[in-house]
């Protein structure tokens, strides 16, 4: 999906789109994936300790954010869509989703390249990210109910220790650990 639209924000921490702006691009896709008979695939992330982040002071917790927001960019695929949600968390509309193992591709690089040291405090500060996933068909679901399962999916891979993912099956409305 192309973004060109000129009224779009971009948070100014992490240099990323903002959740109204990731609300509008939701809309967008949903859209387009109807036209195109396609599934519609979100991640939602978050680190596990996110208690961490909102501790710290402002200036540093924003320091940390585009940290979290560099090593993101590099973990998404051209077409793909991330946003800055709210206080730690960030949103992903996955560009392609036909293949079944796109999004946990995704997910699990994530995991891979966020559940890292940051230069950050003495000694550095080590962080790791849990990864909720929804995938639908455009029929099935709005955005608010998009964002909804996956805040319970990644809800469900926190619960379970975190630092890993898990998927909202909506055919069987239940959470399944992959």
């Amino acid at each position: 999906m192309t973004v060109n639209e000129s009224f779009l924000t971009m948070d100014q921490t992490t240099g990323m789109f903002t959740r109204s702006s990731f609300e509008y691009l939701l809309k967008r896709k949903i859209a387009l994936a109807e036209e195109c008979a396609e599934d519609v695939g979100l991640l939602l992330l978050d680190p596990d300790d996110a208690g961490t982040i909102s501790q710290m002071d402002e200036t540093f917790a924003g320091f940390f954010l585009k940290e979290i927001a560099a090593r993101l960019k590099g973990c998404l695929r051209a077409g793909d869509i991330v946003a800055h949600f709210e206080g730690s968390q960030f949103m992903v509309i996955l560009d392609e989703v036909e293949n079944h193992d796109a999004a946990p591709r995704v997910a699990r690089k994530i995991i891979q390249v966020l559940s890292a040291t940051y230069p950050f405090g003495e000694g550095g500060t080590e962080l790791l990210c849990s990864v909720g996933i929804v995938r639908a068909a455009p029929f099935d679901a709005d955005e608010t109910e998009l964002v909804a399962r996956a805040q319970k999916a990644l809800l469900s891979a926190k619960a379970e220790g975190g630092n890993q993912f898990h998927y909202f099956i909506d055919a069987l409305d239940a959470l399944t650990r992959r």
